[in-house]
């Protein structure tokens, strides 16, 4: 997959997960990460459709924050999405957090 690029040129990656943990068990996640693997954008969105992001802007608040840790590599739950996947789920969710 060709990494897309951020304003500032760094290749960006994107990744979806769903979770089975408390508190977002049926939560589907989306991540923009950097070559690092450091997080730039995260979307949770959950089972019933509601939304939280974060991003640098918006890192926390009460409901939750974006994650601090680069993600791992060999996490074996999270899929390589392509941008246009990210970027559409980004779109179309209405956050109730900002």
């Amino acid at each position: 997959m060709r990494a897309a690029r951020a304003s500032d040129g760094a290749a960006m990656k994107y990744f979806r997960r769903q979770s089975d943990e408390p508190p977002h068990a049926g939560a589907t996640f989306y991540f923009q990460v950097s070559e690092d693997f450091t997080v730039q954008r995260q979307l949770i969105v959950a089972a019933d459709g509601k939304a939280l992001s974060y991003d640098q802007a918006h890192a926390s608040d009460a409901q939750g924050k974006l994650q601090a840790e680069p993600l791992n590599e060999a996490d074996f739950s999270l899929t390589e999405i392509e941008a246009p996947e990210f970027t559409a789920a980004w779109d179309q969710a209405k956050p109730v957090n900002r």
